[in-house]
């Protein structure tokens, strides 16, 4: 997933951040018009599930314009030995080169940053609400909790249009099966008058999100999409009562 940053915010992040050369080991299609991008790990760099990172396109880098830096959450987990974003994909100055880059074509990568860090309270349950593509910071949760030996209890509310939409939602309804504190609720918004989807098929609502959130022990909240699916699910949320202080989102463009 791509979250937009203004230009002098990017300077002050390169100033703090830190800076890792690394390269591209491949690309999938995970759903439709929807890629992962799988890059080489540095030495020496860690992270925490929901953080992301600024992936900057050399002036090497084949195809390249001037538009050379666009900001993601990271998909894999801290364990694994390779970083993973995922984002939708358009012709863009940006995504059109790195969607047609072979692997090995060299990136920088600066970071980790991100203010939706996961909280540290093993006895506070996660509940995560994602629409499309914000699906990304959460992917990093769920596979960093399955390999603990305590996973926490977590429920994830997940927003589509379609089916083939959805990324990951293989890898999901497998967590769900396998981990017994985690909830799954799938709703498709674009399928009331299709076949070929029996499930869930309305807006994430106070009642879907409660009854998701039922008998968890005092819920963390999450939200990752687009800017004003954040601010309508923060809306919500706080009109339910949840304090403030237990709701954290990030804003993404994404789409570029």
């Amino acid at each position: 997933m791509t979250k937009g940053r203004g230009p002098l915010l990017f300077r002050a992040i390169l100033l703090v951040m830190g800076k890792y050369d690394s390269k591209l080991l491949g690309s999938e299609e995970i759903a439709r018009s929807t890629r992962a991008f799988h890059f080489e790990k540095p030495d020496g760099f860690t992270f925490s599930p929901c953080e992301s990172i600024d992936l900057f396109l050399p002036e090497d880098f084949p195809g390249v314009s001037d538009d050379r830096q666009r900001s993601f959450s990271l998909a894999s987990a801290p364990h694994e030995d390779r970083l993973t974003i995922a984002t939708r994909m358009r012709k863009s100055a940006y995504k059109q080169p790195l969607g047609e880059a072979k692997p090995g074509a060299r990136v920088r990568i600066v970071g980790p940053t991100g203010t939706m860090s996961l909280h540290d309270e093993p006895d506070r349950a996660i509940v995560m609400i994602a629409g499309g593509i914000g699906i990304t910071p959460f992917i990093s949760v769920l596979r960093s909790e399955a390999e603990k030996e305590s996973p926490r209890p977590m429920a994830l509310l997940y927003s589509n249009r379609r089916p083939e939409d959805a990324a990951y939602l293989d890898e999901l309804r497998a967590l769900e099966k396998r981990l017994d504190t985690f909830r799954l609720v799938v709703t498709m918004t674009g399928t009331e008058d299709e076949g070929g989807w029996d499930g869930e098929t309305r807006r994430i609502d106070p009642a879907m999100v409660k009854e998701a959130a039922s008998d968890l022990p005092r819920p963390h909240y999450y939200v990752a999409g687009t800017p004003d699916m954040c601010e309508a699910m923060r809306q919500m949320l706080d009109d339910m009562g949840i304090d403030d202080q237990d709701i954290h989102s990030e804003d993404f463009t994404g789409y570029t």
